[in-house]
């Protein structure tokens, strides 16, 4: 019968499944160093200090992600700095 592999989170600091683990092709084992959970937390505290700064990125995210086929109304790289 197999063990369950595990990994620590970083923020944290609970062992969890590596279920829990986003995927990030940079790290070592291929899983971020932070669980699902906290990174939630992290993404809706960044939200709150400063929801322009994130609604003008989905804009300019959906603006060069259309859907059905259609053609980007402009090419504007999606992590550039808004203001």
């Amino acid at each position: 019968m197999a063990t369950e592999q595990r990994k620590k989170c970083s923020k944290c600091e609970v062992e969890k499944s590596l279920l829990d683990f986003s995927r990030d092709r940079q790290a070592r084992d291929g899983l971020r160093n932070r669980c699902r959970e906290c990174m939630s937390k992290i993404w809706k505290d960044a939200y709150k200090k400063d929801p322009e700064k994130w609604k003008a990125r989905v804009k300019i995210w959906a603006e060069n992600n259309p859907k059905n086929g259609e053609e980007p109304k402009k090419t504007v790289s999606f992590f550039c700095d808004t203001g």
